[in-house]
């Protein structure tokens, strides 16, 4: 694929489309993260298979799938829209910089700066271990939240 070097701005749109129609449609849930992991998994691979690096997929994959999946599953248990459409804007510029990052890294070496890939990698783990524990704590809630509004309907 000869327009490798428009994937790092494409995918975060793509990424960014997937989030508000899992917004507009809330059944789909599970299409669209698989939809994510799909495309993550081919953006990686594209850049491996174009990269004269000898590096492994799973290594630039999973930190993405992780991210993704954690941040998508927290903002089914926030209810103020204005938050989940931060995390959506919020999500789509980590994988911009993120794969403008492993762009650079594997392909464009002359224009990669040193650690950035190292750096963003350690906040999208700091994020995507973040959101974790924020979902297992909400769960417990989450059945009496639901119970409440239904109350109130």
């Amino acid at each position: 694929m000869k327009y490798n070097r428009f994937l790092p701005l494409l995918i975060p749109l793509i990424i960014f489309a997937l989030h508000e129609f899992y917004y507009f449609r809330p059944k789909l849930l599970y299409v669209v993260i698989i939809g994510f992991v799909v495309i993550i998994l081919f953006t990686v691979r594209q850049f491996i298979i174009v990269s004269k690096r000898k590096e492994r997929w799973y290594n630039f994959a999973i930190l993405p799938s992780m991210f993704i999946i954690g941040l998508t599953a927290f903002t089914t248990m926030v209810s103020s829209r204005l938050i989940v459409q931060f995390l959506f804007v919020l999500a789509a510029i980590f994988f911009y910089f993120y794969f403008r990052s492993i762009y650079y890294y594997l392909i464009n070496h002359k224009l990669y700066q040193h650690y950035s890939l190292e750096n963003l990698s350690s906040y999208g783990n700091f994020l995507s271990f973040y959101f974790r524990p924020l979902i297992l704590l909400s769960l417990p809630d989450y059945p009496s939240r639901l119970l409440t509004v239904l109350n109130l309907a």
